[in-house]
């Protein structure tokens, strides 16, 4: 297997520059718009981006939540998602450019709901643990955080791993399967942790169906799609009682 280099913070804020912001523009909305469906959001929840981008999701939720927080380290990817929110006239909408256990420590229990879309796959183990215990501490008691991220199991992401025929986006470094995945938001103290396996976005979702399969299944199941929850208080689960 190919030794992976590490790269620090400021490689990683390099690679998310202004190049892949305009790549990532080019992106179709349409999966953006199928996890959306998949989604419970509740009329006037307050509702977190963490690793927000371009923000497209604004355009799709604005009307019904009470407030949106976007956080992501990409200055550029602020300045796009800022100028979004003036074109939409999205007033119920905010964006910080920081990172996201620093943002999460001083907004604490301020939210219902919490995207991780397309983010944990650009996070060492270490950091992504760091964010995934501030991203519990930013949500509510009851709150429900929704992950979206490559399967490590796929067929394709083992053949970015080996280096065969195809290469791994560089700025994936660290696309993990779906029991690593749990692992790290069962030790921030999320339960009803819930795994599905979603297509892919392009031609290869045709391949979805053969993840049914017994022992063979696995290499089939392109995307992650996680829900967890943030534990109730004593007092609310009193009160619920």
């Amino acid at each position: 297997m190919p030794v992976k280099k590490h790269l620090n913070l400021e490689q990683r804020k390099k690679l998310h520059g202004t190049d892949y912001v305009n790549q990532y523009l080019t992106k179709s909305p349409k999966r953006l718009r199928e996890l959306v469906d998949r989604m419970h959001i509740a009329p006037g929840s307050d509702v977190i981006d963490f690793g927000c981008g371009d923000a497209l999701i604004i355009q799709y939720i604005k009307d019904f939540v009470n407030s949106y927080q976007g956080v992501d380290f990409s200055s550029t990817f602020i300045e796009v998602a800022n100028r979004r929110k003036k074109a939409i006239n999205a007033n119920n909408v905010n964006f910080e450019c920081d990172s996201i256990a620093n943002f999460c420590k001083s907004h604490k229990e301020l939210y219902d709901i919490g995207f991780a879309l397309d983010l944990s796959e650009h996070v060492y183990d270490k950091e992504w643990q760091e964010i995934v215990d501030a991203m519990y501490q930013c949500l509510r008691p009851g709150g429900i955080i929704y992950l979206h991220t490559p399967n490590a199991s796929f067929f394709l992401e083992r053949m970015k791993e080996h280096n065969f025929l195809i290469k791994q986006f560089p700025e994936h470094v660290a696309v993990r399967n779906a029991q690593s995945n749990h692992h790290f938001f069962s030790v921030a103290g999320f339960e009803n942790i819930n795994v599905n396996f979603i297509p892919h976005y392009n031609i290869l979702r045709l391949v979805h169906p053969l993840s049914c399969l017994p022992f063979v299944g696995e290499f089939f199941q392109a995307r992650l799609f996680i829900t967890a929850k943030k534990p109730l208080s004593n007092r609310e689960l009193g009160a619920a009682t």
